[in-house]
């Protein structure tokens, strides 16, 4: 029996390199700028089926993930344009090749929303040409990673693999993680260093290791480069880390490593404060004499739009503001409404918001869970934290369903214990996938 399989599995590799051989010749055809998104691709689906081999338990759902992924860039590239990808998607590799075109990737560099743009041009200035379809590609790789992370995050909350496997599945079916690994947006550089970090969070939360919260700051902070959500999920992380400890000092005790991770914690936020780092888009909040008026500016400025949030969401005070955060908080995570629907583009943001409705639904099954209950509810606070501090520079559909894709990862993490478990929904696609 194991010479059967051994044979088996000597048949599948030399299938594989086969394939591989005759992908290569195929690429080798096609010029030179759409050969090397080519030659990625393929460098790409040999890191997934590695991965997936040292991880037999989502062998599957990362195949899935870099078919999806791949296939929608395809169809960007040579069919017609997705959602999302005809403004700023194309304004970021049209930079990216201006930049490379300067020959000095020192006085291009910038932080911010063009700091995804010069990464691209560092390898637009080795290739030589200008290939967009080499720039997809390392978001698809990115999104597979992201599903690797989602699929790590659940195994160390629920340490249950099958559990983490069917979150792993769903995140490489998730429509908008996908849609937005195979498009020109940085929304895959940022979730990739996003998860990552929450991977080293979550660690913490189970380890009190000094070590993995500051690599969660780390990973928080580089993901803060692409967008100045990552400096939420600092200040969410912080005020976590706070909450521990006073726990402690309630029980008399003197949590000195948690204190310690206070003081680094402060340094890391100071310090993108005054420097600027990851906060390009609330700098001026922070340093404005009047914080509310400002925010409040900001808002004005982005609803706009046929899918605008509604007016009285724009409060004239910051206690207003307050006030109306929860339902602030309903329309980034939930909208668009069925009374919303006004075209047929809005059909796909309303599959969205009904996913994200079936997974928060089964996040707050708190009584379902067994010894994860505290982790699981200090990562529900986290999440709520970042999502509500997000939501206060959104005021449009189209923005909200693109940004709270970015915590997609978290989300089904969370949610997954119970759609295993407790989901009527699921147990078709649990007999199929998960053993």
């Amino acid at each position: 029996m194991i010479a059967a399989k051994s044979k088996e599995n000597i048949a599948e590799n030399l299938l594989m390199v086969l394939l591989i051989t005759i992908l290569g010749m195929v690429i080798l055809s096609f010029p030179i700028e759409e050969g090397i998104g080519f030659v990625s691709f393929l460098g790409i689906l040999i890191i997934t089926l590695i991965i997936g081999a040292k991880n037999p338990s989502i062998k599957v759902a990362l195949l899935i993930a870099f078919i999806v992924r791949f296939t929608l860039a395809l169809i960007q590239f040579y069919a017609f344009p997705l959602p999302d990808s005809t403004a700023d998607a194309v304004t970021f590799e049209r930079v990216a090749w201006d930049m490379a075109s300067q020959g000095n990737l020192i006085q291009t560099f910038t932080f911010g929303a063009r700091f995804y743009s010069w990464i691209i041009s560092i390898f637009y200035s080795l290739f030589g040409v200008r290939s967009p379809l080499f720039m997809q590609s390392l978001n698809v790789l990115l999104g597979i990673l992201i599903v690797f992370n989602v699929y790590k995050i659940t195994k160390i909350i629920y340490n249950d693999e099958r559990v983490s496997s069917i979150a792993a599945l769903i995140a490489s079916l998730y429509p908008t993680l996908a849609l937005y690994s195979a498009i020109t947006l940085r929304e895959a550089f940022f979730t990739y260093f996003a998860s990552a970090g929450i991977i080293f969070f979550v660690k913490w939360l189970k380890e009190n290791n000094i070590s993995t919260f500051l690599l969660a700051i780390i990973l928080f902070l580089l993901s803060s480069l692409f967008h100045t959500a990552g400096f939420f999920l600092i200040i969410s992380a912080f005020l976590v880390l706070l909450f521990e400890v006073f726990k402690f000092l309630k029980k008399m005790k003197l949590p000195v490593r948690r204190i310690t991770l206070v003081f680094f914690g402060i340094i890391v936020i100071v310090f993108m404060i005054t420097s600027g780092v990851g906060t390009d888009k609330i700098i001026g909040f922070l340093i404005s004499e009047d914080p509310a008026e400002a925010l409040i500016t900001t808002q004005i400025a982005y609803q706009r739009g046929r899918t605008a949030f509604p007016a009285f969401l724009i409060q004239d005070s910051l206690i207003g503001t307050i006030l109306v955060l929860p339902i602030r908080f309903l329309y980034f995570v939930f909208s668009p409404f069925i009374w919303d629907i006004s075209a047929a583009a809005d059909i796909v943001g309303l599959i969205d918001a009904l996913i994200l409705i079936i997974l928060f639904w089964n996040i707050f099954k708190f009584k379902r869970y067994d010894q994860n209950k505290d982790v699981v509810k200090i990562m529900t606070f986290f999440l709520i934290l970042t999502l509500l501090t997000t939501s206060l520079g959104v005021n449009n559909v189209g923005a909200a369903i693109r940004h709270r894709t970015k915590f997609v990862p978290i989300i089904i993490s969370l949610a997954s214990y119970n759609l295993f478990y407790n989901s009527k929904v699921f147990r078709f696609i649990r007999s199929i996938f998960i053993t």
